[in-house]
């Protein structure tokens, strides 16, 4: 596979994934962590519904066409060259990572957990904290991303102060 198609083949099989994943998703068996009822079902599944808008929001402020990997997929085509340009704005202003946030935001709020979706869940928030992790060591070597990094927290609803302690304790494990 030529290396510019690489991004796009990765961000369309993710997102296909995702998709089919909360489509069809079956518990393999066994005992069922939690079930949420009534008003607490309802906000849960608020939640929910608001994790995926964060992750529409997110992919908007990012370019859809970039998101979804087609821009890259187009431009390798067209033989133009690929750009790699951090996106400031949207809710790229109040987070650094929202994609990651809303999707371990998606993984956390279903009404109903299963034994084998913790499972899953822990693993996928592990993957994405080390995940940011890589992604935060190379866009360092951006002088514009540090600079960004210190006005911006990681995820939604951290305090800079528990952000710097987050990343200082995190950043460090690899």
């Amino acid at each position: 596979m030529p290396t510019e198609l690489y991004p796009s083949f990765y961000s369309l099989h993710a997102s296909l994934g995702i998709i089919l994943m909360d489509r069809f998703w079956c518990p393999l068996g066994g005992s069922t962590f939690y079930s949420l009822e009534g008003s607490s079902m309802v906000i849960m599944t608020v939640f929910y519904s608001l994790s995926w808008l964060l992750m529409f929001w997110s992919m908007y402020s990012t370019g859809l066409l970039k998101q979804s990997g087609i821009e890259d997929w187009w431009k390798g085509v067209m033989k133009k060259n690929l750009t790699n340009s951090i996106p400031y704005g949207g809710i790229y202003k109040y987070c650094r990572h929202p994609i990651y946030a809303s999707f371990i935001a998606m993984v956390w709020t279903g009404p109903t957990m299963t034994f084998d979706h913790l499972f899953l869940s822990l693993s996928w928030t592990a993957y994405i904290l080390i995940g940011a992790r890589l992604k935060e060591k190379r866009l360092r070597r951006n002088k514009g991303y540090i600079q960004y990094s210190e006005n911006v927290p990681s995820f939604p609803f951290l305090t800079n102060k528990f952000d710097k302690i987050l990343v200082k304790y995190l950043w460090r494990l690899s």
